[in-house]
């Protein structure tokens, strides 16, 4: 199954300090994920990865658009 999604991020790493928004992202990244595909596990691209962190750990974007691939229990996201 593939779907896109454009996932909002700034709610949720707003409520971290600064020296911790980036890795707050990421991980609202992989609960969003989580949660619709109604997976187990959840793998980052290293396209996304590089996205997510290219402002640095104080400045993530605000929303990203993702292709979720999702096999057995394992979503990709790409």
């Amino acid at each position: 199954m593939e779907r896109t999604y454009n996932i909002p991020l700034r709610k949720e790493f707003m409520k971290a300090p600064k020296y911790k928004r980036t890795k707050k992202a990421v991980s609202a990244l992989r609960d969003f994920l989580k949660k619709h595909m109604k997976a187990g596990t959840v793998k980052i691209g290293k396209n996304l990865n590089d996205h997510m962190w290219k402002n640095g750990i104080r400045r993530p974007p605000h929303h990203v658009k993702v292709t979720a691939i999702k096999e057995d229990d394992v979503v990709k996201a790409e």
